[in-house]
């Protein structure tokens, strides 16, 4: 949840309303993502030491200024390896010239 929400607000470049995260959110995952989760991770990642989020102001976030996590795929954007038997559930990333 934790990647998904840094990568949102990451190729959004510019702060975003919860909502908006959370709907970004579940496109980016391709599935339904609880609104709470999305809510908790935000607010979880705002304090600290090494904060992720800043919040700009109530309802409204954006990533902190040094947080240097490598952006992390969603799963649906992931494909497995043909060259796998069907026990293996190893998944590759799908290649920019697809």
């Amino acid at each position: 949840m934790l990647e998904t929400v840094t990568l949102v607000l990451e190729r959004a470049g510019e702060p975003m309303r919860a909502r908006e995260i959370h709907e970004a959110a579940c496109e980016l995952a391709c599935e339904p993502l609880l609104w709470t989760s999305v809510k908790a991770a935000l607010a979880a990642d705002v304090t600290g030491e090494h904060p992720r989020f800043r919040r700009v102001r109530h309802g409204v976030y954006q990533v902190a200024r040094d947080v240097s996590a490598a952006p992390v795929e969603p799963p649906c954007l992931l494909e497995p390896l043909d060259d796998l038997g069907p026990s293996e559930s190893t998944l590759a990333h799908p290649t920019l010239d697809a």
